[in-house]
C-alpha cells in the first residue's frame, strides 16, 4: 500500500461567509482555523450548483451539470465517479451521507465497497419526487379559493397556535430531523476507519447535513454564542423556513435563525476535529490527502431568497476549502486562485498517481502544479426545479449560469436582465453594472469567458 489515504469531507449548505476563514463575527470554526495550519487554504472556492443534486453530481465527477441534462443528477459509466475512478486503481472505497441525492438510484453505490446512508431510501426518493399524498392533497385543496386565504392565516398565526394551549406545546416541542447528525455520521466514520482492509489504501467520503435546514444543534452549541432559543421556536423555524413563497421573518427571527445555523456549524466543526483526532491516534493523519468544503453555501436574505435554491450569489455558492496534503506539503499557505470543486477529483487523482479519465474537466489544485494551469474562473449553474426538494423536474430551458473570475461575476438567467459586478469594490452584489457606463470593457470580456458555456447549455456545439 504505497497511495495515500484520502479522506473528503463535506458540510452541507456550509457557506464560506460564515466560518471563521472568513473573518466571520462568530468563532464557528476554530478547529478549520487551526487545520489550515496544516494544509494549503483555497479561499476563492465555488461550488457548480448551489443544490445539492447538481452539485454533488459534477463535484463526483468533475463535469459540468449542463452536460448531462437527460440524467442532471447521479453518476453512471458516461460520468464516472471519483470513488468507481479509485476504486478501480484498489482502494477501497466508502461512503457516508445523510443526504438522500446520494442515494444508489442515482448509481452512487457503484464504485462503493462500505456505502453507508443514513435515510430511508425510499421514503427519501418518495418525498423528494414530490409525489406523496401529502403534495397531491394540497395541490388539489389549492384550487379551491378559500386555500391561499387560510394558509396566509396559518403563516400569520402559528405562533398564537403554539400559545393557545398545552397540545400546541408538546406539539411544537418536539423537534425532529429528517437527517442522521453529525455524531451519527462520526460513529459510522470510525467504524469504517476500525474494520477498513489494511492491504488497501482507503478513501472515505462524508457528508454532514447538520447546517441543512431545518436546524437543529445541541444546545450547548447555542450557548457557547450566547443564544437562548426555545425548543418550540427551533420547531416553528424549521416549518417556517420549509414555506414557499416565503414568509415575512422579523429581525430578531432573522438573528435567530442565522444564529441556530452557526451553532449547527459550530457542532460540526468539533465533530471534524473529533475525527482528524482520532486519524492521529491510528496514525494515519499525517501521511493522508484530507479534504475539507462544502456543496454549496446558504442565504439568509441578502438578496431576498432563504436557504438554497435557484441564486448564484456569494453566499449560495462561495464554499471554504482546505486541503492537507500528505505529508503536510505546501501547510499553511494560501492559494489564491480561482477553484472549484469540480477541480477535487482530478487533484485526489494526481496527488494517488492515478490517469484520470478524459470526462474530468477539473485541474489539478496542488500547488507548483506545472503541467496544467488551473482556469482562471469558475462557473456554477442552475436549472430550475418545480419545488425546492424535486428531482424529477429540472428545466434546462430556464436556467442561471455565472461566471466568477479573481474579481467579477457575470450572471446569467432566462427571461431576466444579466447581472455583473465589480467584486473587488462591491464583495456584496449590490451595484449591477451591466449595460452601465464605463463597464462595457469588462462586460464584454466576461461575456467571452462565459461564451462557451451557455452554448453548452443552449446544446449548440462548442469547446470549452
Amino acid at each position: 500500500m504505497n497511495k495515500p489515504n484520502v479522506f473528503f469531507i463535506l458540510i452541507d449548505a456550509g457557506g464560506w461567509g460564515h466560518t471563521s476563514l472568513s473573518n466571520y463575527k462568530r468563532d464557528t470554526t476554530p478547529f478549520l482555523r487551526e487545520f489550515a495550519r496544516d494544509a494549503v487554504y483555497y479561499p476563492t472556492t465555488f461550488s457548480h450548483s448551489p443544490i445539492s443534486g447538481l452539485s454533488i453530481g459534477s463535484f463526483m465527477s468533475s463535469s459540468w451539470a449542463f452536460d448531462h441534462q437527460t440524467t442532471p443528477v447521479g453518476v453512471n459509466e458516461g460520468r464516472p465517479a471519483i470513488t468507481k475512478l479509485l476504486q478501480r486503481a484498489g482502494y477501497h472505497t466508502a461512503l457516508i451521507s445523510a443526504n438522500p441525492y446520494y442515494a444508489s438510484k442515482f448509481g452512487y453505490a457503484d464504485g462503493v465497497d462500505d456505502y453507508r446512508m443514513l435515510f430511508n431510501e425510499e421514503e427519501e426518493l418518495h418525498r423528494m419526487g414530490q409525489d406523496n399524498i401529502f403534495v397531491r392533497t394540497f395541490k388539489a385543496l389549492a384550487k379551491f379559493p378559500g386555500y391561499t386565504w387560510a394558509k396566509e392565516w396559518l403563516k400569520r398565526n402559528m405562533r398564537s397556535v403554539y400559545r393557545a394551549g398545552l397540545m400546541g406545546k408538546t406539539i411544537l416541542t418536539t423537534r425532529s430531523s429528517p437527517f442522521g447528525d453529525a455524531g451519527q455520521v462520526n460513529k459510522e466514520m470510525f467504524t469504517v476507519l476500525n474494520n477498513r482492509p489494511h492491504d488497501k489504501s482507503l478513501y472515505l467520503q462524508v457528508q454532514y447535513m447538520d447546517l441543512h435546514a431545518p436546524n437543529f444543534p445541541p444546545d450547548e452549541y447555542l450557548a457557547k454564542f450566547g443564544v437562548d432559543i426555545s425548543h418550540a421556536q427551533q420547531f416553528l423555524y424549521g416549518k417556517k423556513r420549509a414555506m414557499r413563497p416565503i414568509p415575512d421573518f422579523s429581525v430578531q427571527e432573522r438573528e435567530d435563525i442565522v444564529a441556530l445555523y452557526d451553532a449547527c456549524l459550530a457542532h460540526i466543526d468539533q465533530r471534524i476535529k473529533e475525527f482528524c483526532d482520532e486519524l492521529k491516534h491510528q496514525g494515519l493523519y499525517d501521511d493522508a490527502l484530507i479534504i475539507v468544503s462544502a456543496d454549496h453555501g446558504e442565504a439568509f436574505f441578502e438578496h431576498g431568497d432563504l436557504g438554497h435554491h435557484a441564486y448564484l450569489y456569494e453566499e449560495n455558492i462561495r464554499v471554504p476549502l482546505l486541503v492537507k496534503y500528505p505529508g503536510s506539503a505546501h501547510k499553511g499557505s494560501v492559494d489564491e486562485r480561482v477553484a472549484s470543486l469540480i477541480d477535487v477529483p482530478a487533484t485526489v487523482a494526481a496527488v494517488a498517481g492515478i490517469e484520470h479519465p478524459q470526462s474530468f474537466v477539473g485541474s489539478n489544485l496542488a500547488p507548483n502544479t506545472t503541467n496544467e494551469q488551473l482556469r482562471d474562473h469558475a462557473v456554477s449553474f442552475v436549472a430550475q426545479r418545480f419545488t425546492p426538494s424535486d428531482v424529477k423536474n429540472l428545466n434546462f430551458a430556464d436556467y442561471t449560469i455565472a461566471l466568477r473570475t479573481k474579481d467579477a461575476k457575470l450572471v446569467v438567467r432566462t427571461g431576466a436582465k444579466d447581472e455583473l459586478y465589480d467584486l473587488a469594490v462591491d464583495p456584496n452584489e449590490q451595484d449591477n453594472l451591466a449595460g452601465a457606463a464605463g463597464a462595457s470593457e469588462l462586460y464584454v470580456r466576461m461575456q467571452d469567458k462565459l461564451a462557451p458555456y451557455l452554448a453548452r447549455v443552449r446544446g449548440t456545439s462548442s469547446s470549452i
